[in-house]
C-alpha cells in the first residue's frame, strides 16, 4: 500500500475506491465548491492534456483504514474527489468510473451517492427533493460540461482526456492511523488551503530527479523558516498583499493577495501564474528550470535581508519601507521578478532611480543614514519642504546643493557599499 507518496489519480481509483468502501464521515463538511471552481478545474485540466503536460498535481487525498473492516475514510479531499467523479461521468457517462458513499445519508431515501452516480441521467429529480447539496452536484456538473465546451472539448476528446486525467494527474496519498476526528482536527487545526505554491512544489518533486527532491523540500522548509519565523521579513514583503478578511466564496478570492487562512509561501508564485485576477490555480506556462532558478534567488535574497536584520543592519528594510511609501501598487516579489540577477539592494536603487520626484530620491537618501528600524514617519515630517524642489531638474529652491546632483553622489557611496557589502560573492545557497 502506498503511503505520503505521489500517486496517480490511476492508483487512487484501482487500489482505494475501486477496492475498499469508501465513506465520507459525518465529521465532514458538505460539498462547498461553486460552479466556477469546478468549471476552472476542469479547464485548466483540459489545457494541460492539450499541452501534454506530462504531471497534473492535485494536492493531498487523506483516507483512514478503518480497523477490523474493508473499509476506508475520505478524510480530506472530498471537494477534489466528487468533482472529478463528476468531470469523468461526463466525459464518459456510461462506464463505472469509481464510487463513495456518505455516512450522512444513511437512513434516507434520495442519497447523495445515488444522484452521483446517475448524474449524466435526463431522469433528474424533482426539484422538491433536491437539497443543497445535490443542488450544488447538479449546478457545478453543467459548469463543468459548459466550460468544456467553451474552450473546445468535443465527445471525440473524450478517451485522450480521460486516458490523461487516469495516468497524469497525480495526488499525494496519505493513509493514516490516527483515528478520523483527530486527523480531522490535525489537517483543519489553523489549515492553510491549498495554494499555488502547494501546486508548483508538488511538480517541481514530481519532475526533479531523484538526488534532487531532498534539496526542493530543504528549499521549501527554508523558505518557510524565512516567512513564517523572521517576523520583520515577514512584515516587510508582506505589504500590499494581505487581505484581512476571507472572501464568502472562492469567486471572490484575488490570486495575488494573501488571505488569513492561506500559506504565506503563495506570495512566491502567485504573481506569475494565472490568466486572470480570480485564477488562482492555475500553472500555464510553469517550467522547472524556470522556477527553480527563482526559488533560489528569493530565497538567497532573503536569506541576505534576515541576515541584515540580525545583523542591526536596516538599510534594505527602510529603503523598501520608504519606495513602498511612494508607491503603494508595488509589491516585493513582483519587484523581484523583474530583476531577477540583481541584488536587493541594486534592485532598490534601481527602482528610487526611476521615481520621477527629486524628493523621493532625497527621501531615499534620508533612509540609508539613519541607524536602526526607522519609521517612514519623516517622510511626511519632510513634506512642508518637498515644494522647495523642481521636479524637473532637481533644483532647490533655497538650498546650497541640487537635489538631483545630491542623488547622483549619494548613488555612487550607495554603489561602493553594495560592491563592498558583496566583494566575497558567497554563495548563500
Amino acid at each position: 500500500m502506498e503511503n505520503n507518496k505521489m500517486v496517480s489519480f490511476n492508483v487512487i481509483m484501482n487500489d482505494y475506491f475501486k477496492r475498499y468502501d469508501v465513506y465520507i464521515p459525518l465529521i465532514q463538511r458538505n460539498y462547498k465548491w461553486d460552479a466556477t471552481t469546478a468549471s476552472r478545474l476542469a479547464t485548466d485540466l483540459w489545457s494541460a492534456y492539450k499541452r501534454k503536460r506530462l504531471n497534473y498535481t492535485l494536492g493531498m487525498i487523506t483516507l483512514y483504514k478503518v480497523k477490523e473492516a474493508y473499509q476506508m475514510q475520505l478524510i480530506d479531499g472530498q471537494q477534489r474527489m466528487v468533482t472529478l467523479l463528476m468531470l469523468l461521468k461526463y466525459i464518459q457517462p456510461k462506464a463505472e468510473h469509481f464510487t463513495f458513499r456518505f455516512e450522512r445519508d444513511e437512513g434516507i431515501d434520495k442519497k447523495r451517492q445515488m444522484y452521483l452516480s446517475n448524474i449524466t441521467s435526463e431522469n433528474k429529480w424533482a426539484k422538491s427533493d433536491m437539497y443543497t447539496d445535490v443542488e450544488r452536484f447538479e449546478d457545478n456538473y453543467c459548469a463543468i460540461k459548459k466550460g468544456l465546451e467553451e474552450v473546445g472539448y468535443t465527445e471525440e476528446c473524450g478517451e485522450g482526456f480521460f486516458n490523461f486525467i487516469i495516468n497524469n494527474v497525480y495526488v499525494l496519498l496519505h493513509v493514516t492511523g490516527n483515528e478520523p476526528f483527530d486527523e480531522f482536527v490535525n489537517l483543519n487545526k489553523n489549515k492553510t488551503r491549498f495554494v499555488i505554491s502547494d501546486r508548483i512544489k508538488a511538480h517541481l518533486i514530481i519532475d526533479s530527479e531523484k538526488h534532487e527532491k531532498e534539496a526542493i523540500l530543504h528549499l521549501f522548509q527554508d523558505l518557510s523558516k524565512l516567512l513564517f519565523n523572521k517576523l520583520d521579513v515577514w512584515e516587510l514583503v508582506q505589504q500590499g498583499y494581505i487581505e484581512g478578511n476571507i472572501p464568502e466564496s472562492d469567486q471572490k478570492r484575488y490570486k495575488n493577495k494573501h488571505y488569513p487562512d492561506e500559506n504565506r509561501l503563495k506570495l512566491l508564485c502567485c504573481e506569475r501564474y494565472g490568466s486572470d485576477e480570480f485564477d488562482s490555480n492555475s500553472i500555464l506556462e510553469y517550467d522547472y528550470n524556470v522556477e527553480l532558478t527563482h526559488l533560489k534567488q528569493y530565497k538567497k535574497i532573503l536569506l541576505a535581508l534576515s541576515n541584515d536584520l540580525e545583523m542591526e543592519n536596516w538599510n534594505s528594510y527602510n529603503a523598501y519601507n520608504c519606495l513602498f511609501e511612494f508607491n503603494k501598487k508595488l509589491r516585493f516579489f513582483s519587484m523581484l521578478n523583474n530583476n531577477l540577477d540583481y541584488k536587493l539592494e541594486e534592485v532598490l536603487l534601481k527602482e528610487f532611480e526611476n521615481l520621477g520626484k527629486a524628493f523621493q530620491k532625497a527621501c531615499f537618501i534620508e533612509s540609508q543614514l539613519q541607524e536602526g528600524k526607522k519609521s517612514i514617519k519623516y517622510i511626511e515630517e519632510h513634506k512642508n519642504i518637498e515644494n522647495e524642489f523642481d521636479n524637473v531638474n532637481g533644483n532647490q529652491k533655497f538650498w546650497i546643493h541640487n537635489g538631483a546632483a545630491e542623488f547622483e553622489m549619494f548613488k555612487s557611496i550607495y554603489l561602493n557599499y553594495i560592491k563592498g557589502k558583496y566583494k566575497s560573492d558567497i554563495e548563500v545557497m
